[in-house]
């Protein structure tokens, strides 16, 4: 049966103690902070959301645009109260004394700044979560400023990566005070590659992400057609959309490249794990900002097939060089080509490296694996609150 979410916020806001703080709830409620509910390119906060096992997450947001597609049943928009809060930190002030939070967590650092004298004045720790925007979008001044008070006041910083840390400690952040916790994989939602099956008769391999310019597609588009060319074989599926779409189809003319468009997690999922590679282009941008978190990377770990991927940002985290995968330097489509080459040549390889890439995920990408660690440090930042 479907949830209706708007009643169950209804509800929830005018006896929220009572429904709370009830026997059969979590132990701690914690409030989750972030600016839309919830966009398709944060469906991995949702995914955090409802792998909570030791606290009872509390959605606050600005607006719930997506609040049908991502149910939860405690959801609190300002936009829907701001005739009786006339601010913003108002509102999410009261929200915490009246629902007894134990901790605040928040999503990108602009989302935090307002939120820095909250956390002081209700006394519960602050932990702010960092995306790519907040290292490579925003370099103003202003910013900057907001930033350094931010790393100073906050309790905790949660990055996706190492290459994240690295960059944040440069930005003034005390490295006491960060804690990598990658973005996890349910691994419910994927099916590693049955390998003792033969090596698809096309030799398939697929590519996923927006057609935009640091997902780098192009450069993948432009190594499919040099292996192609050379060795009349072989076929490209293409996931995703974007405003460069045009400019893909153009160049993938008269080669078996197919562009499925957006399709569903499900769908995904399926094309990986029916591909023999996978192909990951990533590149700078002209401004110098890279693809900050590549779950697809992750995703292909999780269906046991193998990567060939720029090195670039966390990736060379992920992507063990000629054990789960290939790393090639980013915007080289002739060495991308050769990647692709050698697989084709020595294709035991590829389930050799594909259950490589599965194990490594088990041991360190699965959600529950990610958020095992995440709740064993709230724990820990809780009682050193309550000291």
């Amino acid at each position: 049966m479907m949830v209706n979410v708007r009643v169950f916020r209804y509800c929830f806001y005018y006896s929220a103690n009572s429904i709370i703080m009830g026997s059969y709830m979590k132990p701690e409620n914690l409030a989750i902070c972030v600016d839309r509910y919830l966009p398709n390119s944060e469906t991995f906060i949702f995914d955090r959301i409802r792998s909570f096992k030791h606290f009872n997450p509390v959605v606050i947001c600005r607006k719930d645009d997506y609040a049908a597609q991502f149910q939860w049943p405690y959801i609190f928009s300002y936009l829907r109260r701001k005739n009786k809060y006339n601010t913003y930190k108002k509102y999410v002030t009261s929200l915490i004394q009246e629902n007894r939070i134990s901790l605040l967590q928040v999503h990108h650092s602009v989302n935090a700044f307002p939120l820095i004298r909250v956390a002081k004045k209700t006394r519960v720790p602050l932990i702010t979560f960092f995306h790519g925007t907040d290292i490579y979008f925003f370099r103003g001044i202003f910013f900057r400023l907001r930033l350094k008070n931010l790393f100073h006041q906050g309790d905790y910083f949660v990055v996706n990566s190492d290459d994240m840390k690295k960059n944040i400690i440069k930005m003034g952040c005390n490295p006491s005070k960060i804690f990598t916790n990658t973005a996890g994989i349910d691994s419910n939602k994927f099916i590693p590659k049955d390998w003792s099956a033969s090596i698809s008769a096309t030799f398939r391999m697929v590519m996923v992400g927006r057609f935009i310019e640091v997902k780098g597609l192009l450069y993948g588009i432009k190594a499919f057609k040099i292996f192609f060319d050379k060795h009349k074989t072989g076929s490209l599926t293409i996931i995703g959309d974007g405003e460069l779409r045009k400019e893909y189809e153009k160049e993938a003319e008269g080669y078996p490249i197919v562009f499925m468009g957006m399709q569903p997690h499900q769908i995904v999922a399926e094309e990986i794990r029916k591909s023999d590679l996978v192909l990951i282009p990533s590149v700078f941008t002209k401004k110098g900002i890279p693809d900050s978190c590549n779950n697809v990377v992750k995703e292909a770990m999780a269906c046991a097939v193998p990567v060939i991927a720029s090195r670039i940002a966390a990736i060379p985290e992920m992507v063990v060089n000629k054990e789960t995968g290939l790393l090639f330097e980013e915007k080289n489509h002739t060495e991308l080509a050769l990647h692709i080459e050698f697989f084709f040549k020595n294709q035991p390889k590829l389930s050799e490296f594909g259950k490589k890439s599965y194990e490594r995920f088990i041991k360190n990408y699965t959600l529950d694996a990610q958020m095992k660690r995440l709740e064993e440090l709230y724990v820990k930042i809780i009682r050193q609150y309550r000291i």
